[in-house]
């Protein structure tokens, strides 16, 4: 612990949450445990965030599949009506 008191750092363990559930370890093992611990915090997160996007993703995809669908159906309605009018005035 001298030593590392002697390096002066700037960062405390107890300002990240190094602290960790090892009975009697060093400050070392500490913080051995605090990185194993963010890094797989930080893989997770990073799996997370994936997932999602590749949902949102999907998600988007599917919306701008049944915005196009609804464009066809509004040529084809267009069409419909078009047509009914050409017969109407001509039967008029």
């Amino acid at each position: 612990m001298a030593i590392i008191a002697n390096l002066n750092l700037d960062v405390q363990p107890h300002q990240v949450g190094m602290y960790s559930p090892i009975p009697d370890g060093t400050e070392l093992d500490h913080i051995h445990d605090a990185i194993k611990r963010y890094t797989r915090n930080r893989d997770t997160c990073l799996r997370l965030a994936e997932i999602s996007r590749n949902d949102a993703q999907s998600a988007l995809d599917t919306a701008e599949r049944w915005e196009s669908q609804a464009r066809d159906e509004s040529e084809l309605l267009h069409k419909a009506f078009t047509r009914k009018w050409a017969i109407e005035g001509a039967q008029a």
